[in-house]
């Protein structure tokens, strides 16, 4: 075994399953039924940071999009977000894994020009998650989950886009939903380039939507989509749209911090 023949390898698990290999060696082989690919300079890490304790192991991951074959369409989708992450230190000449250097998930991918960057944490990261409730005026669980308990099928519309502006902006003229009804509800394509793809609407008004992010593929008329009605979180809708204030989670009683820089008697 000789150091001249050590490579770094980088495994990577995408969200939707999908598996690929990366090398930055001049020559492509594989490893346990995966092809590692060259990279042609096109992906780098930079050196993977260890600690003796729990404290998280971190790195860069960075790569040009063209040189890698990687679709910028999903990496604006999220494909990559949280996608998993194993760096291999491998011996390729004697076909034998010499080292992991490093285990993990990247954090949210950047996206710049023809170019992408992202953060490797280890598995570490989730013992520094914080878990519990946060105490807020407005509502903390998501629509529809089993702490809500409304069943989405009585808010949930289907259709096609009948004209569109953009990938983040289009109508359905078959709708006759009062405006605002869509407001921070989920639309998801069922067909189309955008097929199970979701994004959340921003804004409904005379049957079009208009989304917080636009969708990263291009939208044609006549795709099919499924979307269920928003919840802008307050007391107020939950009793009017959803007859849900039972289920209600926020803590609209609980004094504000204003209270605390109040004079006596105030």
């Amino acid at each position: 075994m000789s150091l001249n023949t050590w490579c770094t390898c980088i495994k990577v698990t995408r969200r939707d399953g999908l598996i690929f290999g990366l090398t930055d060696t001049n020559k492509g082989f594989e490893f346990e039924g995966l092809a590692y690919n060259v990279s042609n300079g096109g992906m780098s890490a930079s050196n993977i940071e260890h600690t003796s304790n729990l404290s998280v192991n971190n790195a860069d991951a960075a790569g040009l999009i063209t040189l890698l074959g990687i679709n910028r369409s999903d990496l604006v989708a999220g494909l990559y977000d949280y996608a998993g992450v194993e760096f291999l230190l491998y011996d390729y000449v004697n076909a034998l894994l010499v080292k992991i250097l490093g285990v993990g998930t990247l954090g949210e991918v950047t996206i710049s020009d023809n170019s992408f960057n992202s953060e490797f944490r280890s598995i570490s990261q989730k013992l520094h998650q914080k878990i519990g409730a946060v105490y807020t005026a407005e509502c903390g669980v998501d629509l529809g989950d089993s702490k809500c308990r409304v069943n989405l099928s009585s808010f949930t519309y289907a259709g096609s886009i009948t004209s569109f502006v953009g990938s983040g902006r289009f109508s359905d003229s078959a709708l006759n939903n009062a405006d605002n009804f869509f407001d921070y509800g989920l639309i998801t394509f069922t067909d189309g380039l955008n097929a199970n793809l979701s994004r959340e609407v921003k804004l409904y008004s005379s049957n079009e939507f208009q989304l917080l992010l636009p969708f990263p593929y291009a939208v044609s008329n006549g795709d099919s989509y499924s979307i269920y009605g928003g919840c802008d979180k307050a007391k107020s809708t939950c009793i009017s749209k959803f007859n849900n204030v039972i289920n209600f989670r926020g803590f609209d009683f609980i004094p504000g911090s204003d209270q605390v820089t109040k004079f006596g008697g105030q």
